[in-house]
């Protein structure tokens, strides 16, 4: 006689897991990497052959060190995804510290708080979707003044229970309740309309590139049903939709209209100096496209005009995450009472030594090589593609809340490789190494090699 021996709950779990895991094609593994790369390149051709000219016109032997860098600092961050994606360790299930619907429960509780009370500071701060769109420099006046004083750090604290609420919800869509499931809906709702009373465009992207990918790897591994195809036509809707709002932000800053807008561009002193007046772009566009497409070009291509100045300057980093992190180095320069540290930071530096704007921008590799170096800001480029692979990898075969988190944590950093190092704040910051301890902790190190 056979003895049937009868499995219990918890091993009848792990059979579904493994049952219901998938084998995705060569493709579907490298498509956040392909997403990356097609999105690295087209701010590097916004910045090569945009409508602007920059202040600091790289030429000569400049140029070929800014190419050859970001030649290596793709090279390395592909080679780190591709072992990720075929990390031994991401053929067991992870590790559980602490169990997902415990960990999910403090989550949603923290999400509901954050929520709470943000509604009721909306209710005094007198913003209004309506004013955000009748009169936007006044909303914005309006929600940068409702966001000082101790409730702001509050609301930043609470706000570190965002990203992972997102990602797991969504992830991992057909495990969550209506409750949670309408509670998701309402947060985002509340986020994109928070960041248009602001006029905040990159916190819209932000909550944008976080909900894309993990979306995507919910429709790749079945969570969602709903086709690739059916989904990038989404995608490229909210992008045109997106445009149209960046367009109208961008007329109301410049004090403009759509119609004929690039001759009262070059009536503005600022601009009239740095725009490519013969560029083809100039002479084609539609009026009604122009300053969202003109602002875009901007946008994501003048970050390399700093990096570009920082790789020709000295290494006086700082080392091991202050560097990167405006907040942090902020904070440790009031400890010590020495506002030199400043310039051990390449933004600050530029701001001291070169006259470099506030407001512009050096990309995420000068904020890393501030930490580490530039030869050390591949190597660490390579860690981040390691990190996205296996995370990604992961999320698709498993039940892993971490591996989400860190997931869109990660891919939304390299989706403003434009701009800055997008964890600099201190709420980011702790949740950017807090996501990454945690993947790395739950893995299991019973093959040579793992990483």
């Amino acid at each position: 006689m056979h003895n049937h021996s009868i499995p219990t709950n918890s091993q009848t779990l792990n059979n579904q897991i493994l049952l219901n895991d998938i084998q995705p094609s060569v493709f579907k593994r490298i498509l956040p990497l392909l997403i990356w790369i097609a999105f690295s390149l087209l701010t590097i051709a916004c910045y090569e052959y945009g409508v602007f000219f920059f202040t600091y016109n790289v030429s000569g032997k400049s140029k070929i060190i800014l190419y050859v860098y970001l030649l290596f600092v793709h090279v390395f961050f592909i080679l780190g995804y591709l072992r990720g994606v075929r990390s031994p360790m991401i053929k067991q299930q992870p590790l559980l510290l602490i169990k997902n619907e415990k960990l999910i429960g403090i989550i949603t509780t923290g999400v509901t708080i954050f929520l709470f009370f943000s509604i009721l500071n909306l209710i005094r701060s007198r913003t209004s979707l309506s004013l955000s769109f009748s009169d936007l420099d006044q909303a914005r006046k309006n929600w940068i003044h409702s966001q000082g004083g101790l409730k702001n750090h509050f609301f930043f604290i609470l706000s570190i229970f965002i990203i992972p609420y997102i990602s797991i919800s969504i992830a991992y869509w057909n495990r969550i309740n209506k409750r949670k499931k309408l509670l998701l809906i309402f947060l985002i709702f509340f986020y994109i309309s928070d960041g248009i009373r602001g006029g905040s465009r990159s916190g819209i992207y932000s909550i944008f590139t976080i909900a894309f990918i993990v979306a995507l790897s919910a429709i790749i591994s079945k969570r969602i049903k709903i086709s690739l195809k059916t989904f990038a036509i989404s995608i490229c809707l909210l992008l045109l939709l997106f445009l149209s709002y960046c367009t109208k932000v961008r007329i109301s800053r410049n004090q403009t209209t759509s119609s004929g807008y690039v001759k009262q561009l070059l009536t503005i002193p600022e601009y009239s100096r740095a725009v490519k007046k013969d560029h083809p772009f100039l002479s084609i566009l539609p009026d009604s496209l122009s300053p969202g497409i003109i602002s875009a070009t901007y946008y994501l291509g003048h970050g390399y005009d700093g990096l570009a100045r920082c790789l020709e300057k000295p290494f006086q980093g700082v080392g091991w995450g202050m560097g990167s992190s405006t907040v942090v180095l902020r904070n440790i320069s009031r400890f010590f009472k020495d506002k030199d540290l400043y310039n051990l930071s390449y933004f600050y530096r530029l701001q001291n030594e070169d006259g470099f704007s506030r407001s512009l921008w050096i990309t995420m590799y000068p904020w890393i090589a501030s930490d580490f170096t530039f030869t050390g800001s591949i190597v660490f480029l390579y860690f981040l593609g390691w990190l996205m692979g296996a995370c990604w990898m992961s999320s698709l075969k498993y039940y892993d809340p971490i591996a989400a988190i860190c997931l869109s944590i990660i891919f939304s950093t390299m989706m403003h490789c434009h701009n800055n190092f997008s964890t600099g704040d201190y709420v980011s910051w702790i949740l950017f190494w807090g996501s990454v301890s945690s993947f790395i902790i739950t893995r299991r190190y019973k093959f040579k090699w793992a990483y």
